[in-house]
């Protein structure tokens, strides 16, 4: 049974933003939404070839609509 962890992280450089990570119990990201700090726009992101189940991917859907009001009025 893998392990999942949500992180909130933030990045400065290339990619400025926050994002909402969701890591396996490897510590790598299988999933994630950022937010643009520029645009505000928001963005999901999986490697290819992952597989999570949907209830976790819900749940960082959820979280990312928390922390970024922008990410919810785009539903």
């Amino acid at each position: 049974m893998t392990d999942y962890s949500f992180f909130l992280a933030s990045f400065v450089g290339e990619r400025d933003g926050m994002a909402v990570e969701l890591h396996g119990s490897d510590d790598e990201v299988v999933a994630e939404v950022f937010e643009d700090a520029q645009s505000g726009a928001c963005t999901f992101a999986m490697p290819d070839g992952v597989s999570v189940p949907v209830s976790l991917v819900w749940e960082l859907l959820r979280r990312a609509a928390l922390e970024f009001p922008g990410a919810a009025e785009e539903l």
